[in-house]
């Protein structure tokens, strides 16, 4: 046990061999060591008994526990000891990889999978871990929360390294940060998109949600690079807390390191110039939108000093899809043009819009854009009437549906959602299919029909149960069905 708590200051006698370590006490087997956490909703300081009755060789906590039969070693934080304890117990792979970390409240996903694609075309093997899940060599493996426990993230190091990865491209959570999960990542370079609202009902303040993400860029040593968005109000906050080397990016500001100009799009994707310390390079996007231009800068200014070439750069923009982010849904010429996209917070949504909006008044028809949009359940309140205005503002129709409500009731947050519509012809439809099959019986062959909140989603979470579900699929059916009249 000594060794996995090298590093860690920690008071105990006596010393035991274990065969393993969790800090589930449902997952302990005979000879493993427990790690009891305190937790967002539970302590586990509280199963240490049932761990000990499962076969618990050891345990690891702040509080001592009364009268224990296994030794006992007192830290003062059991997260970073977990972290610890995983970083050693696969050896300590991530020393092993170049890791690169990418945080912020919208584009994470996007960039991680872009940088992921630039860094196998040019012939340098990656994995990726986030939202989707995590990748090795092309093959993909679910997981269950953006960025896993630190023992999860330490074997999925181990297995890339097993497998000549070279480079990890990782989403960091503001959740992660605060709870340690990333404690013993060595991260070469770090890069920030943007702070909007999100996860207020664990952080309670945008100061809190912005210290936490904050802690990726402390923990970089001087040799580190911190990518920043020169674009976003929060820059110098970021700019003055990373320990770093400070590299800037901006969609048009030539103050920035890497920066655009002569960019154009439309529905088919985008395109333009991209300035840097080593010279321009033309792209082109599959990617729609303002937003992921800006996107693009952070994967190209990380690729760009880990020594890819333009070319390779080139070829892994061009085959990047993201799944769920203004993803087109496949469909006749005279259906409606239907958009799904994961925008599930103000400033995503927000920007969708903003972007359609733009993006509606490059072609002549005329152009409605018909919304289907919800609120998650069981997480921040004050943004459902706040979401309801934006949609108010930026969409031609508005239909209010359910989103993932988890355990509250699906019709108490359409009504939270609706106290910031004015409009009296909303629509209000908690069944989401039905909603999506409203939205496209609704729309003309020129109208653009968004679908926002869930995005690559292949579930609903109803009472806290996993239901299928999933809207570019549902909006396929609803299509074939109105095609069909």
């Amino acid at each position: 046990m000594q060794d996995l708590l090298q590093g860690i200051d920690y008071t105990g006698t006596g010393d035991v061999r274990v065969s393993g370590f969790t800090n589930d006490s449902r997952e302990v087997h005979p000879g493993d060591a427990f790690v009891a956490v305190p937790g967002v909703r539970t302590d586990g300081h509280r199963y240490i008994p049932q761990a000990i009755e499962r076969g618990a060789a050891g345990v690891v906590c702040e509080q001592a526990p009364d009268q224990p039969t296994v030794p006992v070693f007192l830290v003062k934080s059991s997260r970073k000891a977990l972290s610890r304890m995983a970083a050693s117990w696969y050896g300590f792979p991530a020393e092993k990889l170049t890791v690169i970390g990418v945080t912020g409240t919208n584009g994470k996903t996007t960039i991680t999978t872009l940088l992921g694609n630039i860094f196998n075309a040019g012939r340098k093997p990656a994995g990726t871990i986030g939202t989707f899940g995590y990748t090795i060599g092309g093959d993909f493996y679910a997981t269950d929360l953006t960025t896993p426990e630190s023992k999860e993230l330490q074997s999925y190091f181990a297995r890339m390294v097993d497998r000549g990865m070279q480079i990890v491209v990782m989403e960091v959570s503001s959740h992660a940060l605060a709870l340690d999960r990333t404690a013993d990542i060595p991260f070469a370079a770090a890069i920030f998109t943007n702070l909007g609202r999100d996860h207020l009902d664990f952080h309670d303040t945008v100061s809190a949600y912005r210290e936490a993400k904050g802690r990726l860029f402390q923990s970089l040593d001087a040799s580190g690079l911190a990518i920043l968005n020169r674009d976003s109000p929060e820059y110098d906050w970021f700019a003055k807390a990373s320990t770093g080397e400070v590299i800037s990016y901006s969609l048009e500001s030539p103050e920035a390191d890497y920066y655009f100009t002569d960019y154009s799009m439309d529905f088919q994707g985008s395109r333009g110039m991209v300035h840097t310390p080593d010279g321009s390079l033309e792209v082109t996007s599959q990617l729609l939108g303002h937003y992921n231009l800006l996107n693009l800068l952070p994967a190209i200014a990380a690729a760009t000093n880990q020594g890819v070439s333009p070319a390779a750069i080139r070829r892994g923009i061009e085959l990047t899809k993201v799944p769920g982010r203004l993803e087109l849904v496949p469909a006749p010429y005279e259906a409606p043009t239907i958009f799904v996209d994961y925008a599930h917070t103000p400033d995503a949504l927000e920007a969708v819009l903003q972007e359609i909006n733009w993006l509606k008044t490059q072609g002549a028809e005329s152009r409605r854009i018909i919304l289907v949009f919800g609120c998650g359940g069981n997480r921040e309140r004050r943004k459902r009437p706040e979401m309801g205005l934006i949609a108010d503002r930026l969409a031609d129709e508005v239909i209010v549906t359910s989103d993932n409500p988890r355990n509250e009731d699906p019709l108490q947050i359409i009504e939270e959602i609706n106290e910031g519509i004015e409009r009296p012809d909303v629509i209000l439809e908690p069944d989401r299919r039905e909603a999506i099959f409203t939205a496209i019986r609704l729309a003309d062959p020129t109208d653009i029909v968004l679908i926002a909140g869930k995005g690559h989603e292949t579930y609903q979470l109803v009472s806290g149960q996993k239901h299928p579900f999933n809207d570019k699929t549902v909006a396929a059916e609803a299509v074939r069905e109105v095609m069909r009249r």
